[in-house]
């Protein structure tokens, strides 16, 4: 087998660690450079204006998952400074508002932070394409998710992933619940 094989299950195992950030990113294995991750085509020669992924990501706070990056942290630390839209023909509000949703089988309820989102996205990036905004209109479930469709439209593409279960069954249920 490759030696790149080992080293990504290698980055696997330590991925919870913290470990794995530091050890990865000397070898690019986190964000490859341009035109190595089948994205951008190498013999552009427009390619070489581009800032690489490692440099720019490598002054953000790190996450253990996903693209390996904390979004929230990096905003709280005003790092980064997300716009509303691509044309700024949008307004950011941020909503301090949390849904629990309770249909998650023996799972923890699922806490969604609308806040932490709406520090990203606009109002209309989800609402009402994705999500209609009234309570139990969208049957959200992992299955539906894991097809792209709900939450999975940004999670395991551009945040973080799917992988990392309780990031989103992070409420604790009633044990009068438990106990029924």
């Amino acid at each position: 087998m490759k030696s790149g094989y080992w080293l990504f299950i290698l980055t696997i195992c330590l991925s919870g660690s913290g470990i794995a950030a530091s050890f990865a990113q000397e070898y690019d294995i986190l964000h490859p450079p341009l035109g190595t991750e089948g994205i951008y085509d190498p013999e552009n020669p427009g390619i070489e204006y581009l800032q690489q992924p490692s440099e720019a990501l490598s002054l953000l706070p790190s996450s253990p998952t996903g693209n390996y990056v904390d979004w929230v942290k990096a905003m709280d630390d005003s790092l980064i400074e997300p716009r509303a839209s691509i044309y700024g023909d949008q307004i950011m509000r941020a909503i301090s508002m949390d849904v629990i949703m309770q249909q998650t089988g023996s799972m923890p309820y699922v806490r969604f932070p609308h806040y932490d989102h709406s520090l990203i996205l606009s109002c209309t990036n989800c609402h009402t394409a994705i999500f209609l905004p009234k309570k139990d209109a969208n049957p959200v479930n992992m299955y539906t998710i894991l097809k792209g469709e709900f939450c999975g439209v940004c999670h395991g593409k551009v945040s973080f992933p799917l992988t990392d279960c309780f990031r989103c069954h992070s409420s604790v249920r009633d044990k009068r619940v438990l106990d029924e």
